[in-house]
């Protein structure tokens, strides 16, 4: 290699040096307990000394393009996960550059952005935290930040990874990005099409309202089909989304079979890795947007299989007045 050869290269290293430093001042980890307190973790942190134990489980939660810790569904999140799994829960803010009002510019920062996320991954391990208690969740951007990083840290080391409306546009031609080597099961929950991806990809793909496309609960931004996600997901730690037939007829390739009775979407599920493919579950305009109140999967062929469909349409839950 010649003189300017190695200097072009260096120059460039220091580059890249820099560039990812500038990211990891602009990014914060903070940290929530089983006991209650949190604190922001930065990567010098012994994350054991300060209240997360590495013997326990761990949670990271990545928000999407626009959020923030003040964004209404993290912090229910939060809440939800520290009464359901307990452990210690990690959250990842970006919102330096997620606050960006041009989405492809937040796009083009996936590398660095992602590489402090897989840094913090790396800390955990190095800190004795077990992958088998490693939990990721993550929405839109959100979710192909923690696909990406599920894939770098090792395939299939973390156990478990929920993926609320991962984002499409800007990810239609990302081959690399395969979730199902980002944790042993991923867990994906679709409900647009205009925001999120079209790929059907994870262990299990939830087809949410209208073939995970549209959302009758869907108004204006951020409460589109895209942003009802995680409230969906949210509502799903108290509120039941089961498994139905494919009333609406949805296209797809790989319909999951031997489904188990009362198999639902969500956190709460216990028997995930029983089930692999596309499921449905209709959804209503209004909280807790689960529109059945009875259980079960029903796939019995017949002529009474509309009638079953126009009941389950008629059980739409209606707002209040």
């Amino acid at each position: 290699m010649t003189l300017v050869a190695q200097k072009s290269l260096f120059l460039l290293l220091v580059s890249i040096i820099a560039v990812f430093g500038d990211f990891e001042d602009s990014i914060t980890f903070t940290a929530f307990t089983k006991d209650g307190d949190n604190f922001v973790s930065t990567f010098d942190d012994n994350l054991t000394e300060r209240g997360c134990n590495s013997s326990e489980k761990v949670a990271v939660v990545v928000h999407g393009w626009g959020e923030s810790m003040e964004t209404n569904w993290v912090n229910d999140l939060i809440k939800n996960l520290r009464e359901y799994r307990g452990g210690c829960i990690i959250f990842m803010d970006y919102s330096n550059h997620s606050i960006d009002r041009d989405y492809f510019n937040l796009v083009r920062k996936f590398g660095p952005i992602s590489s402090v996320l897989i840094r913090k991954l790396d800390q955990l391990n190095n800190q004795g935290f077990d992958d088998k208690n490693m939990f990721m969740y993550g929405f839109s951007f959100g979710a192909q930040l923690s696909i990406y990083a599920g894939m770098s840290f090792g395939k299939n080391r973390i156990a478990e990874m929920d993926l609320c409306d991962p984002a499409g546009p800007g990810f239609v031609l990302a081959f690399e990005l395969r979730p199902t080597f980002a944790a042993k099961n991923v867990q994906c929950i679709h409900t647009s099409s205009a925001k999120g991806t079209m790929k059907r990809n994870c262990h299990q793909d939830w087809l949410m309202g209208k073939c995970g496309r549209s959302q009758d609960a869907a108004g204006i931004f951020p409460r589109g089909s895209h942003g009802l996600c995680p409230k969906f997901y949210n509502s799903a730690f108290t509120n039941n989304f089961y498994a139905t037939e494919n009333m609406y007829r949805c296209p797809s390739r790989r319909v999951a079979v031997n489904v188990p009775k009362n198999f639902k979407m969500g956190y709460m599920e216990t028997r995930k890795n029983k089930v692999f493919g596309d499921l449905f579950s209709p959804t209503s305009e209004c909280y807790p947007y689960n529109n059945l109140p009875a259980a079960g999967i029903d796939n019995r062929p017949g002529p009474f299989a509309r009638m079953r469909r126009q009941r389950l349409t008629q059980e739409l839950r209606r707002c209040e007045a």
